[in-house]
């Protein structure tokens, strides 16, 4: 069995050109690439900030106690759920590319604010604890990527405060779906899902989110969003009058 601990601290050492040889001398765990099935438990690495475990088989993860640790990255793996990471100072993690079952924070992250749970290949379930377990156990949330992950709602968002929401290569075909998209959301990617096709799609976004400036990987100015979440409000008035 490969000894993770000698590992990272020779990866770090050659890294920094420095003579390390204790776990609590290291501050970026690399564990990329090793091809192993399970990742022991670092909580030895007591000073370690960033942990990178991407690109092996790892299906189970042992309960980590790294209090420092601000960015882990497990994509590209086969996990089937999320792994238990003791830090109050977590802001991003990293799930894609795995097998995900059931998307479920027990441990409350006060500063997590990116996480990447894109593209698990399995039949991945996002339930109606989904939304409550973002706001209650990651408040800060800013960046959520759920890309290619068979959503067709976005319900799911509801409460959150993003500023960055990537949902490509879905199943939302509904424009109806659009109102639950945070009113602070800046950067949106929708494209490969049925509603991006619909003509009023761009103008519901600026309506409902009016401080976007990236849809789609384009930039918009602030008058053309203007313009567009305008011309959707005149075409709801119109709507409401034809309906009296």
């Amino acid at each position: 069995m490969l000894n993770c601990e000698q590992i990272a601290i020779s990866r770090y050492a050659k890294a920094t050109g420095k003579p390390i040889t204790t776990s609590q001398q290291v501050t970026i765990i690399n564990l990329n690439d090793l091809n192993i099935q399970e990742l022991p438990d670092l909580s030895k690495f007591v000073n370690a900030q960033k942990l990178f475990a991407a690109n092996s088989k790892l299906k189970t993860i042992f309960p980590a106690n790294i209090k420092l640790l601000e960015d882990a990255d497990f994509s590209h793996n086969e996990l089937e759920t999320v792994p238990d990471i003791a830090s109050d100072v977590l802001f991003t993690l990293n799930l894609s590319h795995n097998r995900l079952k059931l998307f479920k924070i027990d441990r409350f992250y006060p500063h997590l604010m990116e996480l990447n749970l894109s593209l698990q290949r399995s039949d991945y379930t996002f339930d109606e604890n989904f939304n409550a377990f973002l706001t209650r156990n990651a408040p800060k949330l800013r960046k959520l990527y759920l890309n290619g992950v068979g959503i067709s709602t976005l319900d799911l968002i509801r409460d959150c405060s993003l500023t960055v929401l990537e949902v490509e290569n879905n199943m939302i075909s509904e424009l109806a779906q659009l109102q639950f998209l945070p009113k602070t959301l800046q950067v949106l990617k929708l494209a490969g899902n049925p509603v991006a096709k619909v003509g009023s799609c761009f103008d519901f976004v600026c309506f409902q989110c009016p401080g976007i400036i990236l849809y789609n990987g384009k930039e918009w100015t602030e008058k053309q969003v203007e313009f567009s979440g305008l011309k959707y409000a005149r075409g709801l008035k119109g709507k409401e009058r034809k309906g009296q």
